[in-house]
């Protein structure tokens, strides 16, 4: 568990939060049409993750990481977030990436460091939350140009023998 830092302006467009339990707001996250009373709506121990999901385990950071995403998302800022495993990362920041999204800021683009990682937003996360939030959103997975075969690099491979020389072997 981490607290907001003191002062956490990095440059003008860099914030950098680590978090700790805030007291729960009664203030509204109102973005277009996903409207939740707070991330506690979602996040909470009677949320709507812990209705959906039987082995849901309430993590108060999750909720402050959820909020700090918001609020980037608010002010326009970027966020660097440091948590720990098993803090509930992916959707603390999916949760209100589609709250953004559906509220009109545009697409919302989430790069991952692994193709792991990407697997599991698309194969697990995502349709998770597809079935959970009250609002419909979809998703789009892209792949870099390494990950497809060259066409005409497979045309080659495909007329030239994989190994040269190999009916000169007894």
């Amino acid at each position: 568990r981490i607290s907001e830092v003191e002062g956490g302006i990095l440059d003008d467009n860099v914030k950098y939060a680590k978090f700790a339990s805030q007291p729960e707001t009664t203030s509204q996250v109102l973005t277009g049409h996903v409207c939740f009373a707070s991330m506690l709506e979602v996040f909470g121990p009677e949320g709507l993750i812990a209705k959906a999901h039987p082995e849901y385990e309430f993590r108060p950071g999750q909720i402050d990481m959820a909020r700090a995403v918001m609020r980037a998302f608010e002010e326009q800022r970027h966020l660097i977030v440091e948590a720990g495993t098993g803090t509930g990362k992916t959707l603390a920041y999916l949760v209100p990436a589609v709250a953004a999204a559906r509220g009109g800021r545009g697409r919302v683009i989430i790069s991952t460091g692994t193709k792991n990682l990407q697997e599991q937003l698309m194969e697990k996360d995502i349709p998770f939350l597809q079935s959970v939030l009250p609002k419909p959103f979809s998703a789009t997975y892209m792949k870099g140009r390494s990950n497809y075969v060259c066409l005409n690099r497979l045309g080659r491979a495909q007329s030239s023998p994989v190994l040269d020389g190999l009916d000169e072997v007894d």
